[in-house]
């Protein structure tokens, strides 16, 4: 009795596994339709339905995240500026973002923040520039226009 349970045991796992196996390609991030590639929405892309959310940009900032992916390139004498997304207004006219820059380095740390910025505005802090080029849902991307150095 108790090696036909064990026998039993052991379909329920394979069954298990080969019902899982074609799930494990579910977390493609592109399909495929007549040979098309389409893109998928992830979170954090936003509503690409909105003028604004272009997905421009070198750089870009979410809500969660501490600096821009990637972070801005750092100087000879010091680290550089994170770039930080407080907050997107999707349904203001021209749709904006709030940021924030902080400088952690060199003394005292240093902040500014920068509300209601809308494609093609610019924010300057401690030598850089960056010029905001999309904004969507919980991301906006932005150039970097001027450096230190």
């Amino acid at each position: 009795m108790a090696r036909n349970s064990e026998a039993w045991g052991w379909l329920l796992v394979l069954a298990a596994l080969s019902s899982a196996l074609p799930l494990a390609g579910c977390a493609q991030t592109e399909t495929t339709v007549d040979s098309k590639p389409q893109a998928v929405a992830t979170k954090g892309q936003g509503s690409a339905s909105s003028p604004s959310c272009t997905s421009t940009g070198n750089y870009k900032v979410f809500p969660s995240a501490n600096g821009s992916f990637p972070l801005l390139p750092a100087t000879s004498t010091a680290e550089p500026p994170l770039v930080r997304l407080s907050s997107t207004h999707l349904k203001n006219d021209p749709v904006t973002a709030d940021l924030s820059v902080a400088l952690l380095s060199g003394g005292s740390p240093a902040s500014k923040e920068f509300r209601g910025l809308a494609i093609g505005q610019q924010a300057s802090f401690d030598g850089y520039t960056v010029r905001v080029t999309s904004i969507c849902e919980g991301e906006v991307r932005f150039a970097l226009v001027q450096q230190p150095g």
